[in-house]
């Protein structure tokens, strides 16, 4: 019997989903109880608790969307490039101002790409957020042009930038390129598998200083 995970992970997701959040409730009641007279240890325990309970809801949901993203059968609905822009910049713009970032969004040309191309957007914004210079002010630009046979945009980031040792793995699922500052290890595999469904390609170049990411979906979609 052969079996499709990308059929199967949203499904085992959904009800592994509903057992974290029924934890988180009975967690978050708990805690909301014992805040007047609670000792600080075990309030640090239950908050960790919670916190964890939260991470593995989201860990769940971007294996959803890494499912999602890799049916190569689905481009999805068309958008102008600058809504899809302007959609990322919302959705990252607290992320920004906390890191303490400036956001530059170049001229866009006038054309329409895959809506899915936001999520690629935010994961890319996101990822300069992460990867913040500790002693350098984050500054994140996001470009594009495009031809008559493709669109391509890019996020060129003034952060720490990516060590060569990791560019081959840079895209490849659960590969976490820091210990400290890395996510779940999905993003980047995410954004891959979106474009790949839409026939494009992405890829990533050292910027001085920093990081540069691109990707390039055809015009005529």
């Amino acid at each position: 019997m052969s079996l499709d995970w990308q059929e199967l992970v949203p499904l085992i997701a959904h009800d592994a989903r509903a057992f974290v959040r029924k934890g988180i409730t009975h967690a978050q009641l708990l805690e909301r109880q014992l805040e007047p007279e609670v000792n600080s240890a075990t309030a640090v325990h239950l908050r960790t608790i919670i916190d964890s309970q939260l991470d593995l809801n989201r860990f769940l949901s971007r294996l959803v969307a890494l499912a999602e993203a890799q049916d190569d059968n689905v481009v999805g609905d068309i958008l102008d490039l600058n809504a899809i822009v302007l959609g990322a910049k919302l959705e990252c713009k607290e992320a920004i101002a906390k890191a303490g970032g400036e956001l530059i969004v170049g001229e866009m040309p006038s054309c329409r790409v895959p809506k899915r191309t936001q999520i690629v957007l935010k994961e890319l914004l996101d990822n300069s957020v992460r990867f913040a210079h500790a002693e350098r002010p984050l500054q994140i630009r996001v470009e594009a042009e495009a031809t008559d046979k493709l669109i391509r945009v890019s996020v060129i980031d003034t952060g720490t930038g990516i060590d060569e040792e990791y560019t081959e793995k840079l895209f490849q699922p659960m590969k976490r390129l820091d210990s400290v500052r890395s996510g779940q290890g999905l993003g980047l595999s995410i954004a891959k598998a979106i474009i790949d469904a839409c026939g494009g390609r992405i890829y990533h170049e050292q910027a001085n200083p920093g990081a540069s990411f691109t990707f390039e979906v055809p015009a005529d979609l």
